[in-house]
């Protein structure tokens, strides 16, 4: 748990065993976070989350999972591996918001026969407009021509274009595939 009584720039990290609760350590934190994008900081609520389900042995989604692979390598320079890890987990929640909008159509066959098609990733993203799936304007044709690029041709993007389609995919994960709380 995070103790908000704290100073800000301590947390104190607890450890969560058969219901006991004992002090880890205290963790000293930047003071310059005003300089970190915003999206980039971890609010309390979301780090007693993940330490309430890494205690639990609970793992993230895995297509959390690949979006935070995604960020280190982001953070690491090295961009082809970012973007790689941002689609991969743009593909998986895509076939997952396709697959819950054709089972209220109450057809579960119909829905497994759409979602097992082996298609890429643009003609999903055509077939979940087409199915009023709402996807952000930053997940466009060249977003995925730049994906593509990067795989297939080895062009590696720019920092500003990898950070663009992390944070929407980001943004459609949330939307269509939020945290588990």
């Amino acid at each position: 748990s995070v103790d908000k009584g704290l100073p800000s720039n301590a947390v104190q990290v607890w450890q969560l065993a058969n219901g006991d609760a004992g002090r880890v350590v205290n963790y000293s934190i930047r003071q310059d976070h005003a300089s970190v994008p915003s999206w980039m900081l971890v609010t309390p609520a979301i780090w007693e989350m993940s330490m309430r389900r890494s205690s639990a042995r609970d793992g993230l989604p895995l297509n959390w999972q690949l979006l935070g692979d995604g960020l280190r390598a982001l953070h690491a320079n090295q961009p082809r591996r970012a973007i790689v890890e941002a689609f991969t987990a743009l593909e998986i929640t895509v076939r997952e918001a396709i697959q819950k909008r054709v089972e209220q159509c109450g057809d579960q066959e119909v829905a497994n026969v759409v979602i097992k098609r082996q298609v890429t990733l643009g003609p999903l993203l055509k077939i979940s407009r087409d199915l009023g799936i709402i996807l952000p304007d930053d997940l466009s044709a060249p977003v995925v021509a730049l994906r593509n690029k990067a795989v297939h041709s080895g062009i590696l993007p720019s920092l500003t274009e990898t950070l663009t389609v992390w944070q929407a995919t980001r943004d459609f994960m949330q939307q269509q595939s939020p945290l588990p709380s």
